[in-house]
């Protein structure tokens, strides 16, 4: 039986910018990317999630970037399917974090009542065996474009 703990985890980067000035509605991106590294040996995960929202097309204007960190001990990681399933529950334990972080960033900006979309990780679509460049890299450069993503619309 698949056991997924978080340990701890940590806020890796957050930039943000807000050069917002009038009010009125505001229109969203945001996109979640999600990468680890399983230690099956040790019983040990390291998953990395990153968050990022931006004003569609005017990334400069307004953004909030967000990465987290989590150390997981996982227990039962027998085959390929429960490996899928660990990393989906290392995925929502991280998201839950980084969605109160984001709402909090946000309401600071005034964008209350900000609140990132649900997504479900796919767990069809979860990649083994293949290093990312720049995944786990303290010098990774943030990403400045984003692929289309959840469109959020709220007012400021």
């Amino acid at each position: 039986m698949l056991q997924a703990e978080l340990l701890q985890y940590k806020i890796v980067r957050v930039d943000m910018v807000d050069l917002l000035e009038d009010e009125g509605e505001v229109r969203l991106l945001n996109r979640t990317e999600c990468d680890g590294e399983f230690r099956e040996k040790e019983n040990l995960a390291v998953v990395s999630l990153t968050e990022y929202v931006e004003m569609d097309g005017e990334y400069d204007n307004f953004h909030i970037e967000l990465e987290l960190e989590g150390i997981f001990h996982i227990e039962g990681m027998e085959n390929r399917e429960i490996r899928q399933e660990a990393h989906v529950r290392c995925y929502e334990k991280l998201r839950t974090y980084a969605e109160q972080i984001i709402k909090h960033l946000a309401a600071e900006t005034g964008l209350e009542g900000f609140a990132l979309p649900q997504k479900a990780m796919e767990p069809d679509l979860i990649e083994f065996g293949r290093k990312q460049e720049g995944v786990g890299n303290k010098t990774m450069k943030p990403q400045k474009k984003f692929k289309k993503g959840k469109v959020i619309e709220i007012e400021k």
